[in-house]
């Protein structure tokens, strides 16, 4: 049946957890690329043997056509909103994880995700170099300046406060720390806020 690759694309899409990238499904846009290019050859070839005299004006050569017209047209529609959904994703990811693409979205991109992921994030981070703001710092206004964490992660090692101090995280240690000056390392999973 027409559209049912591109159907399988966007339920794909929203069987995954809304803030995951599923692994990108390239056969499945061959076969929707494929049938497109085979519903306009078809329709290329009716419009060539019903050309002549008024043979277009019958109600099923008509209706052929406009199934395939409408089938095309879903099938693309299709497509483009399973790449528009996984670009918002990864966009999501820039902002809230950071400029490093995150080991679980790059093996589940295509080359083509991959680097439209780096010029996107050159392109924030020149932005907010131009500004002089970091815009991914505060996504949603805090409650209170100064946060409790506890450090999950082994590597976190080190950081660099805003005023100058050198605080450093070891695995299981509890810190009363500005948000300001975490926040990076909690949307990363490295600290747990308390």
């Amino acid at each position: 049946m027409y559209g049912e690759a591109g159907a399988d694309l966007l339920r794909e899409l929203q069987r995954a957890a809304e803030f995951l990238v599923p692994f990108y499904n390239e056969e499945n846009v061959a076969r929707v690329v494929a049938e497109i290019n085979g519903l306009c050859e078809e329709t290329k070839r009716t419009f060539e043997e019903y050309k002549e005299g008024d043979s277009l004006q019958d109600p099923r050569v008509a209706s052929s056509i406009a199934i395939h017209f409408a089938a095309v047209n879903r099938n693309i529609r299709c497509v483009l909103a399973y790449l528009h959904e996984r670009l918002d994703r990864l966009k999501r990811i820039r902002w809230e994880l950071g400029a490093v693409l995150p080991p679980y979205a790059q093996a589940n991109t295509s080359d083509a995700e991959k680097t439209t992921y780096r010029e996107y994030s050159k392109l924030l981070s020149t932005y907010m170099a131009d500004v002089g703001i970091d815009l991914t710092r505060n996504l949603t206004p805090p409650k209170e300046l100064d946060i409790k964490v506890r450090v999950l992660s082994d590597d976190v090692g080190e950081v660099e406060t805003e005023t100058g101090e050198t605080l450093a995280l070891a695995a299981g240690s509890e810190h009363l720390v500005r948000r300001t000056d975490v926040e990076q390392l909690i949307r990363q999973g490295q600290l747990e806020q308390l």
